[in-house]
């Protein structure tokens, strides 16, 4: 996926898949072909294990690892360290981390692993806890297996290059379902698999982003004409985080994207799976705003949608 010979750029590395899907493997062998050290992978069951001394209470040594994990990969981020971390990526706080990584000039790596059957993953969790491994409700199971999949998409595009796994199969290798370089999504099929989850989780959403995409291009394109410009390439990235607020002109939205207009005359482009503010108003000048509480997106307390005109106080000429 990448060159590791000529890397002049920080790496992070998102191994991603419901609980039960066999992420292990996965993370092994593509740890030791970026060439990162066993130091960089930043895992909470691996903190929670060194932890059993210390606290007794299975839940709260969870918890208190998961706190710690989150640590680990905020200070590697704000350091520019290569690091590497492992997310069942059924909040959109985990896929927000990737544009983080994005914006501080990482080169961002996704690897997901899935199957066709929340049912597998089940099963699989439940052989796991057999054998001494650590439990998760099963109903969570599913509902996990259902928001990572519906934020598979997402993540792709926040990604520079990208593996998706199917882990299907019991006896048999996992194999690669799509993947992305330099910017293309390429999609494969077995006839001895069903990988049919693949194609409703990702291929179908890919393929509306991109449209997505490309639409609102062409508004920025004609909105940089009007104003006598030459437009950039493409429009900036917001970049998602706890607390983040972009005050601009909302040129247009889709389901997928939102293209606002900065008072610095910035082109920004915004995820709708990872902003909190939900209702969108071509034309207004609106704050669109990123807050998140215990890793799933936070409504409370937003501005109005929408900031009215105030006399005597006209907004900026964009």
């Amino acid at each position: 996926m990448t060159d590791t010979e000529n890397k002049n750029e920080s790496t992070v590395i998102c191994f991603a898949g419901p609980n039960g899907s066999g992420k292990s493997t996965a993370i092994i062998e593509v740890i030791e072909d970026y060439g990162l050290p066993p130091e960089a992978y930043i895992n909470a069951d691996d903190i929670a294990k060194s932890l059993e001394g210390k606290i007794s209470d299975y839940r709260e040594r969870n918890i208190k690892a998961a706190e710690i994990a989150e640590q680990r990969r905020l200070a590697a981020l704000a350091s520019g360290k290569d690091f590497a971390f492992e997310t069942v990526m059924s909040t959109p706080e985990k896929v927000a981390l990737l544009s983080q990584a994005k914006a501080k000039g990482y080169e961002v790596a996704l690897i997901f692993v899935s199957t066709n059957d929340p049912e597998i993953n089940v099963a699989r969790v439940a052989n796991r806890v057999a054998l001494g491994g650590h439990a998760v409700d099963p109903e969570a199971v599913r509902d996990r297996y259902r928001r990572a999949h519906d934020l598979l998409a997402c993540a792709v595009e926040h990604a520079d290059a990208a593996l998706v796994h199917d882990n299907s199969a019991t006896n048999a290798q996992h194999v690669v379902v799509a993947r992305k370089f330099e910017g293309e999504v390429q999609f494969f099929s077995y006839a001895e698999r069903d990988t049919s989850w693949a194609t409703e989780a990702l291929e179908r959403p890919w393929r509306e982003r991109v449209a997505s995409r490309s639409e609102l291009l062409s508004v920025m394109v004609e909105r940089a004409a009007e104003r006598g410009e030459d437009p950039p390439d493409e429009p900036k990235q917001a970049e998602a985080f706890n607390g983040a607020d972009y005050m601009g002109l909302i040129l247009a939205h889709t389901a997928h994207h939102v293209l606002q207009l900065s008072a610095k005359g910035e082109y920004i482009l915004h995820d709708r799976q990872l902003l909190a503010t939900d209702v969108i108003k071509n034309g207004a000048w609106q704050c669109l705003q990123y807050r998140y509480a215990k890793g799933k997106i936070d409504r409370t307390g937003l501005l109005a949608a929408a900031v009215p005109e105030e006399k005597g106080s006209p907004r900026p000429k964009l």
